[in-house]
């Protein structure tokens, strides 16, 4: 797990997954939960917020 130094702003939900957004220094962070056990975080650099939301998105629809 990444240590997240900046705040969450966006979560989604499904069923059975879960993705949080975070800030941080290097850009953002996307940490990404499956039956409420974590799975992995991804920094996302010199990207966009809707980018990020929309990794945050395709993990909870399970596009991978």
């Amino acid at each position: 797990m990444i240590l997240v130094e900046g705040s969450q702003i966006h979560e989604f939900k499904s069923d059975t997954r879960r993705a949080e957004v975070y800030t941080h220094k290097k850009g953002y962070v996307v940490r990404m939960f499956e039956n409420k056990v974590w799975i992995e975080d991804r920094v996302i650099q010199d990207k966009s917020e809707s980018f990020v939301e929309d990794c945050a998105e395709n993990f909870i629809l399970e596009i991978f």
